[in-house]
């Protein structure tokens, strides 16, 4: 690890949760010189309906020891808004050392 925080983000806007998680995984993983040691994630209501397989799928492709998240109406990530019906944001980061 590095002496400063290193922070991503990736956002997805695929209509299946599962792409959608593969997809924010991808991004972020391949974006962090070091494994993450926080993620948050926020999800559209679109999804609302799979909330439940939300944290099992996400613990399958991402080891994080703290995962915090909610439902968000709109999204900003990557340099841009995003107000579609399905949206998966999830920010990660490597905490420096101490």
């Amino acid at each position: 690890m590095s002496d400063q925080m290193q922070w991503t983000n990736a956002l997805s806007t695929r209509p299946s949760l599962e792409a959608a998680i593969n997809d924010v995984v991808e991004q972020a993983t391949a974006s962090l010189t070091a494994p993450a040691d926080l993620g948050l994630v926020f999800i559209s209501s679109a999804f609302m309906s799979e909330y439940p397989r939300l944290l099992p799928l996400l613990a399958e492709k991402l080891s994080v020891p703290v995962l915090i998240g909610c439902s968000a109406g709109g999204i900003i990530g990557r340099k841009k808004a995003e107000e579609t019906e399905e949206i998966c944001l999830l920010y990660t980061s490597d905490a420096a050392d101490e």
